[in-house]
């Protein structure tokens, strides 16, 4: 295609495009000014309706109200007299001929009077409603809250439930007042029904008349559905992209609705349709006129002149470079012909003078040959001389001891001498030639290492010495010490020289060095004594990290300095003081030294100081210091705990000699204690021997307490364990501790809120609140003050260690303590130890059993004793029961009927023969038959020969032969359900106790009364 008719083309397009956009933009103005008129006239027509509606509506509120004020109204409602009122609701309908009906209505809800003409003064069914009640009506209720309903705008809310025709209506109610008193309501109906129909039938007709194709104006509620139309069957309206649509909500009472207005868009839009054909017609006839005028001027002005230039561009090529173009005008061609003219002439005088410059040039080359002939004369006279000098250096190379390699820029082998080879450990050097060094590094990272040095250092016109790992010919490595240089640092192309040395043991030799003083640095570094070595000036050559940490943990640089410039003056002065003797003496000397550390810790260490001499003779010190802090604690701990464990193998050799004569001292006591108690019986008070029997008896019970107090202290009296809550168990002492101590000892309990229950006896742990209640008041001094509290605590293995008979666990403890006069650290050693008192000589009050046999019950009962105590500032007990789990409540139980004792026999198991008698007689007075044994082995054959007749077993535990552990599991083994007592003031274990107590009835301590054993052994026999 020609460039004429390319251009042409272009022009036809161009045109056609911009008349196409101007017309389209014209329509575009033109259909949006058309639009926009149409809206706005819709638009003002709504505002019209709405305005016009919603003052129709304000009248009709404003009637209602005015209607209400009324004073024939008012009078007759307060009279309740309706005559004439309707005919005056009549008057005021023709008054305002917007209403329909109005009602009045009184505050009962009852309608007092109705119109029952309208405007026009025709006859309306409004009688209908008088003296109906509306007061129930939803429509009414809602009124009277909202003073206004439209609840459905095509149904009349309040008329239909009286059978009159529905209406499109609006109510509006107002109350008549008599003061501030209601005394009825005026209820208002205006009728919308022909306003509305009226006023948009008139808005459509004034639209058509302005040629706008409105298809309806309609009232339509918020699902489409036209409730009130301008006269079109229209039932549904809805927004659509074929209609322009204009609405306006519009407010009836509590109802809201739509006020529409819709017109037809394609026939809005016909006249637009009709400009743009004639538009797109015009523009097509428009592009055929410019497209042949275009062509005209361009066939004249243009064509003619492209066609000379082309001309002129073939001349050119064909070689003839003294074509010149005619003269084309002055635009823009005629100026490109001009310059094809001028580029002419220059081609033409540039080919004249290259022509000149390839004569010139020929003899320059001519002359330049000359000239070469006679340089490579002399240059080979240089090559002779350099051959010479080759020789020479070769003789060298073979001759170094040192390994020398040359080097090509991309580090290949040019040349190396013998020592290289024998090195490397080859023959022959061209095997090797030409071959990359890479192959005789150890690995491919050392030698780009290398090679980055040797670029890094040459480039600077440095030597770059480097030591590095080569691979010899057998697969062994070496290490060695590399020298390069370039042969010439202005160009790094021409390769590089270099020198290797194999300094294999001279690194091992290193290594060792190295390895020896690293395991020596590693060995002292993991020490746990510090080590040091100072100058003959005092300045530290070396410590070990121990040193560091323990006297200049926040120093770290620390060689060449003196113990002043690195520890506190007070550690400095204690450690020269050691130094002067250990040089002084020349010799290992021992110390021992407590030091305050830095962070403020007294530590005692054991430091040994020596002189060390190096192999020049120079002299320093050394020395090694060990911790025994934790040592010398120990070897402390260690001999109280031997002191302890002495005191209490003291008290079990001293509390098994008691328990032995306790227990015969308790036989000794129930003898005499029963047999008075038998005399007493046949006495009454006033007769001779009376009172000398109630001595006896009396003074057995405090031998007997005695008794109980020395086996407590030796751990082997009878416990009855059981559950018990400590802080009720104080709580019931507390009226008596109160009692028993003076009256100048104020008593302050603070227990554990919440169960501490341990198992224990209930009348030791009396015994041990008691006795260290009495102890506390006697230490105090005049307006004294004893608090006793309570608390649960968990022990674990550190405090166990540190208190001899602990053992970790949660344990109930006892605090019991005052503000007396204390006791120093003699008097506290010693206060448990049995008949130990710090009470006056032959004083009454006490025996010095006291503690003892509290320390016994607590360890009796697994727990343990600690006592603090300063002079002037009063002591402290604290007392560790094993806390357990609080028991359910037990079931009550109601024993079931007793037996006559006439027909219960009752075995006695007892070696000690007069007791023996004593129990048969005391059983025997109260009714029941006994059989005794005085042996295990007697009482087994006695039970199997009458088991069907006896009813209980009454059991010493202690007796000869056969004990009566071993009795009991017989006689269960006999017979699983026999009944047994345990009568015994011995135990001498308490595992043995808690063995044996589910397999029995009961227990009664010795010594006892005989009325006890009666008692015990009805309430046995009864419980089965």
């Amino acid at each position: 295609m020609k460039i004429a008719t390319k251009i042409l083309l272009m022009l036809a397009i161009s045109i056609f495009i911009i008349i196409g956009l101007l017309t389209w933009f014209n329509i575009r103005v033109m259909k949006e000014t058309m639009s926009e008129e149409i809206e706005d006239l819709l638009t003002s027509h709504l505002e019209f309706a709405a305005k016009t509606i919603s003052q129709n509506s304000g009248d009709t509120k404003r009637t209602a109200e005015i209607i209400a004020h009324n004073p024939a109204i008012s009078k007759a409602l307060d009279l309740d007299v309706s005559v004439g009122t309707s005919r005056l609701l009549n008057e005021l309908v023709k008054i305002y001929p917007f209403c329909n009906y109005i009602l009045v209505v009184t505050p009962q809800g009852d309608v007092f009077a109705v119109n029952t003409n309208d405007k026009d003064g025709n006859k309306m069914a409004g009688e209908e409603l008088l003296g109906s009640n509306v007061l129930g009506t939803p429509a009414f209720l809602y009124l009277l809250e909202h003073e206004t309903l439209v609840p459905e705008l095509a149904k009349d809310p309040l008329l239909p439930q009286f059978g009159i025709k529905p209406k499109l209506s609006e109510w509006y109610v107002t109350p008549v007042l008599k003061g501030s008193r209601i005394i009825g309501y005026v209820v208002i109906s205006y009728d919308w029904q022909e306003e509305l129909l009226s006023l948009l039938k008139s808005i459509r007709k004034d639209l058509l008349s302005q040629e706008n194709p409105v298809i309806e104006v309609a009232l339509v509620d918020d699902k489409g559905n036209v409730i009130l139309g301008s006269g079109h069957e229209q039932k549904k309206l809805v927004p659509s992209s074929d209609l322009v649509w204009r609405e306006k909500p519009l407010k009836f009472g509590n109802t809201t609705t739509n006020l529409v207005i819709a017109s037809d868009r394609a026939k809005i839009n016909e006249p637009v349709t009709g400009a743009i054909i004639s538009s797109l017609a015009i523009a097509g006839v428009a592009t055929i006129i410019l497209l042949v005028c275009f062509c005209v001027i361009i066939s004249k002005t243009l064509l003619f002149k492209l066609e000379a230039i082309c001309e002129g561009t073939d001349a050119f090529q064909q070689g003839d470079l003294t074509f010149r173009l005619p003269s084309l005008g002055k635009d823009e061609l005629g100026s490109l012909a001009s310059t094809f003219n001028i580029m002419g002439e220059s081609l033409q005088n540039a080919a004249q003078e290259l022509e000149l410059k390839v004569q010139q040039r020929t003899e320059e080359l001519r002359a330049a040959n000359e000239n070469l002939i006679d340089e490579i004369a002399e240059r080979k006279k240089a090559q002779e001389a350099m051959c010479e000098s080759e020789q020479t250096l070769n003789r060298i190379l073979i001759a170094s001891p040192v390994g020398i390699a040359f080097i090509s820029a991309d580090r290949k082998l040019t040349y190396v001498n013998k020592s290289w080879l024998e090195l490397f450990g080859y023959n022959d050097f061209e095997q090797l030639k030409g071959l990359r060094v890479d192959l005789f590094y150890a690995s491919e990272e050392e030698f780009e290492r290398v090679g980055s040095l040797i670029s890094y250092f040459c480039a600077k016109g440095e030597l770059a010495v480097t030591d590095t790992t080569y691979l010899r010919k057998n697969g062994e490595t070496f290490e060695a010490h590399l020298r390069v240089n370039p042969f010439d640092l202005s160009d790094m192309t021409k390769g590089f020289v270099s020198t290797i040395e194999d300094i294999s043991e001279k690194k091992k030799a290193e290594r060792e060095l190295w390895d020896s003083e690293a395991r020596f640095q590693a060995f002292m570094d993991n020490s746990p004594t510090v080590a040091f070595i100072k100058d003959e000036q005092g300045r530290y050559i070396y410590t070990n990290r121990e040193w560091r940490l323990q006297f200049a943990p926040s120093v770290n640089d620390w060689k060449g300095k003196t113990a002043n410039e690195l520890v506190p003056p007070q550690i400095a002065n204690t450690f020269a003081g050691t130094d002067r003797l250990a040089v002084e003496r020349g010799e290992t000397s021992q110390f021992i030294q407590l030091i305050t550390g830095p962070r403020g810790d007294q530590r005692s260490w054991l430091t040994f100081k020596f002189p060390v001499q190096d192999a020049s003779g120079k002299k320093y010190l050394g020395g090694v210091a060990l911790d025994i802090t934790d040592r010398l604690r120990a070897e402390e701990e260690r001999e109280k705990l031997r002191n302890e464990l002495f005191q209490l193998q003291k008290k079990e050799a001293l509390g098994t000699l008691v328990g032995g004569i306790a227990h015969d001292f308790n036989n000794m006591l129930q003898i005499i204690l029963g047999y008075s108690e038998i005399l007493l019986m046949d006495k009454k008070k006033g007769d001779p021997g009376y009172k000398d029997l109630q001595t006896i008896i009396q003074t057995s019970k405090g031998g007997a307490e005695l008794v109980k107090m020395l086996l407590a202290f030796g751990q082997q009296s009878q416990a009855i364990s059981a559950p018990l809550d400590l802080n009720h168990q104080i709580r019931q002492l507390s009226t008596l501790i109160s009692r028993t101590l003076p009256q100048i000892v104020q008593v302050d309990l603070n227990l554990l809120d919440g169960p501490t229950t341990i198992s224990a006896d209930h009348n030791q742990i009396d015994q041990v609140i008691m006795n260290l209640a009495i102890n506390a008041s006697e230490a105090t001094f005049d307006g004294g003050e004893l608090k006793i509290a309570t608390t649960t605590v968990s022990l674990d293995d550190n405090y166990c260690k540190s208190h001899f008979g602990a053992k970790p666990g949660s344990y109930v403890m006892l605090s019991v303590t005052d503000n007396g006069r204390g006791m120093d650290e003699e008097t506290l050693a010693k206060i448990f130890d049995p008949f130990f008192s710090t009470k006056e000589r032959g004083s009454t009050r006490g025996t010095g059993l006291g503690l003892s046999v509290v320390q016994g019950i607590v360890q009796q009962n697994g727990g343990h004793v600690t006592c603090e105590s300063q002079p002037g500032k009063g002591t402290e007990f604290k007392v560790y029961f094993p806390a357990i789990e609080a028991p359910p409540e037990p079931a009550k139980t109601t024993a079931s009927s007793v037996q006559s004792a006439e027909t219960e026999t009752i075995l006695i198991v007892e070696d000690n023969i007069p007791v023996a008698e004593l129990e048969r007689k005391g059983l025997e007075t109260a009714g029941y038959k006994v059989i005794v044994a005085n042996s295990g082995s007697d009482a087994l054959e006695i039970f199997k020969s009458r088991k069907q007749e006896i009813s209980m077993v009454i059991l010493d535990l202690l007796m000869p032969e056969m004990s009566g552990r071993d009795c009991l599991i017989e006689l269960l083994n006999i017979d699983p359900s026999v009944k047994v007592l345990i009568a015994s003031g011995y135990a001498p274990e308490d595992e043995l106790h808690r063995e044996i107590r589910p397999l029995v009835k009961g227990f009664v301590r010795k010594p006892f009364a005989m009325s006890e054993l009666v008692n015990e052994v009805s309430y046995a026999m009864a419980n089965v």
